[in-house]
């Protein structure tokens, strides 16, 4: 669950990352387009109309500026690839455990001490939300994996049976 939640969180703060860089994109747009139309409409605008619009052009402007240098201080990105780097070193340390048939202790504490590294690479801890996304995707691999096994269905079949026992689980957990 450790590497599944590391990688959820690196992909929200990637999104998160694009979703404010759009943001930006957008408001520097408005603000450029929006005093252009007092350069081409001016002659026909009162001249108080134009002053407020030229105003909250201004204020606009320092605003997205604000947000644009504000977003960009988060680090989305830095942190996305520390939550990736971690999730992945977290699976190299799983995959070579896994390849041991029968570990000495003298191997698990090395494999131990490798992971706690792993972990040490991310500054950051996950939001409840990365793991509680990891464990509902654990619980519907084990689903999935039990579909097969009892029907035999593959594919779309066993995407659609899944759906469908998710859905139940989730009115039950909505009714308590």
């Amino acid at each position: 669950l450790v590497k599944r939640t590391r990688f959820n969180a690196a992909k929200r703060l990637e999104r998160k990352h694009a979703a404010s860089q759009i943001a930006f994109a957008f408001a520097a747009v408005l603000t450029m387009v929006i005093p252009q139309s007092t350069l081409y409409f001016g002659a026909n605008m009162a001249p108080h109309t134009r002053s407020v619009i030229e105003y909250y052009t201004y204020v606009a402007s320092s605003l997205a500026l604000v947000f644009g240098l504000i977003e960009q201080a988060r680090g989305y990105d830095a942190i996305a690839r520390q939550f990736n780097d971690c999730g992945r070193q977290v699976n190299a340390v799983l995959r070579r455990l896994r390849s041991r048939s029968a570990p000495t202790q003298a191997e698990l504490d090395a494999f131990v001490l490798e992971y706690e590294r792993a972990l040490d690479i991310c500054q950051h801890n996950h939001d409840p939300t990365d793991f509680e996304r990891a464990v509902l995707e654990e619980e519907s691999r084990a689903l999935q994996s039990q579909l097969r096994d009892l029907t035999g269905l593959g594919g779309r079949e066993t995407r659609d049976a899944l759906e469908s026992a998710i859905a139940e689980k989730r009115k039950k957990k909505a009714v308590l």
